[in-house]
């Protein structure tokens, strides 16, 4: 949002004999100080991870109200777990990646195995 004073520019022509006209209400970076607020409550936490092309995701969820509910952490179609503290949420995020990341070495190794056996 641009800031209302100067319009988005960063300075004000009529207090140029002043500090060279740069707005005081933005410092003049042309976006609006309380904008930048209201960025930071809204803030997500998310991770998002791919292995084995599948989409891990650790992310907040929220009630209608808008009120913290709970976190999410789940592999794209298969599993999913809800936890009430991020540290749990982020514990499970971290063994979901060491899971998928074991299965990719197991079907990398039959692979390996297979393609040995159809070439001996």
């Amino acid at each position: 949002m641009p800031c209302l004073r100067c319009g988005g520019s960063g300075v004000l022509a009529q207090y140029s004999h002043v500090a060279g006209g740069v707005c005081f209400r933005c410092g003049g970076s042309g976006i609006d100080p309380n904008e930048l607020k209201l960025n930071k409550s809204k803030r997500r936490i998310e991770k998002v991870k791919i292995v084995n092309g599948r989409k891990i995701v650790l992310e907040p969820k929220y009630d209608l109200q808008g009120r913290f509910s709970h976190y999410s952490v789940y592999v794209e179609g298969k599993y999913e777990a809800t936890y009430k503290k991020y540290k749990d949420a982020n514990n499970a995020f971290r063994k979901f990646i060491e899971q998928e990341q074991k299965e990719k070495n197991l079907k990398k190794q039959l692979d390996d195995f297979n393609y040995i056996q159809n070439h001996i």
